[in-house]
């Protein structure tokens, strides 16, 4: 079915870059430079709302001089 196929350009590079990626493509950067740039049978979560943390239950101070 070629309505699920998506085609879309990026500025830069040469033509012998070019490659065809069997899946999906998520363009963002990355947080950490030693994050793996390539992941395989991965399992994704979609979330529609912010995902952090919790906050700690202690509210406990210390300041180093």
């Amino acid at each position: 079915n070629f309505e699920l196929i998506k085609v879309q350009g990026k500025v830069g590079g040469r033509l012998e870059d070019t490659i065809l990626v069997k899946g999906v493509v998520i363009d963002k950067t990355f947080s950490h430079p030693q994050m793996p740039k390539e992941v395989r049978d991965a399992k994704i979560a979609i979330l529609t709302c912010p995902f952090e943390p919790p906050k700690p239950k202690t509210k406990h101070k210390l300041d180093i001089t």
